[in-house]
């Protein structure tokens, strides 16, 4: 499922939740065939509401192109979303279509998608056919680099985040819960000290990984 698929899929879902979506606006008649009620034959694709007496839902319905009647217990443009959705998010994009039988990924399965876009078992097919051809070591490397490249780039949110909070002056003291004023004369300098020393530990790291 391509990618603007799957978000149309998800705005669908967001509109229904929102009552927004299109087939919220039309007024649809079940069939019950109880007497003084309005009969409707529906064709293959319909999809109706079931209500009691007083009206209150009790579930969807939809006639499949078989003619075969489906019960949903929520609207059925949402059940199909949300299963496309969930389908999505359990693929692999990087595995090879055609050899992948990763169709109930575990937790392991999950955590190498993260790092490899593969469940375990390709990814371990792929490294060990690297490893024939003598060409782990550049994939490992390359890998490494990847991973610190994130790291810092995560890092770097959260040292502007430090670098904000100690520019505050005021903090709550932790026996009364009084605000205690803390004087930095110095901040400015502080910040520009961890700066540098951040930037050359990261240069050095990353040009360290590139450079083997």
């Amino acid at each position: 499922m391509s990618k603007k698929r799957t978000l149309r899929n998800v705005e669908a879902v967001h509109q229904m939740l929102a009552g927004e979506h299109k087939t919220q606006t039309k007024t649809t008649i079940g069939f019950t065939g109880k007497e003084g009620q309005t009969q409707i034959t529906h064709k293959p694709g319909d999809i109706w509401e079931e209500t009691d007496s007083t009206g209150k839902h009790i579930c969807w319905w939809e006639l499949s192109e078989s003619g075969t009647k489906i019960k949903y217990n929520v609207h059925p443009d949402v059940a199909k979303a949300m299963h496309e959705v969930r389908r999505y998010l359990n693929t692999f994009p990087n595995c090879p279509k055609e050899v992948c039988t990763c169709t109930v990924p575990s937790n392991l399965d999950k955590k190498f998608k993260r790092a490899t876009g593969m469940c375990e078992d390709c990814t371990v097919t792929m490294e060990t056919r690297l490893k024939i051809r003598g060409e782990f070591n550049e994939y490992a490397q390359r890998r490494m680099f990847e991973n610190a490249t994130k790291f810092f780039q995560d890092a770097d949110v959260e040292i502007e985040k430090f670098k904000e909070s100690l520019k505050k002056t005021e903090f709550l003291s932790g026996e009364n819960g009084e605000i205690e004023k803390w004087d930095f004369d110095n901040v400015e300098e502080v910040i520009k000290n961890m700066d540098d020393r951040y930037a050359d530990y990261r240069s050095n790291v990353l040009e360290k990984l590139q450079g083997q």
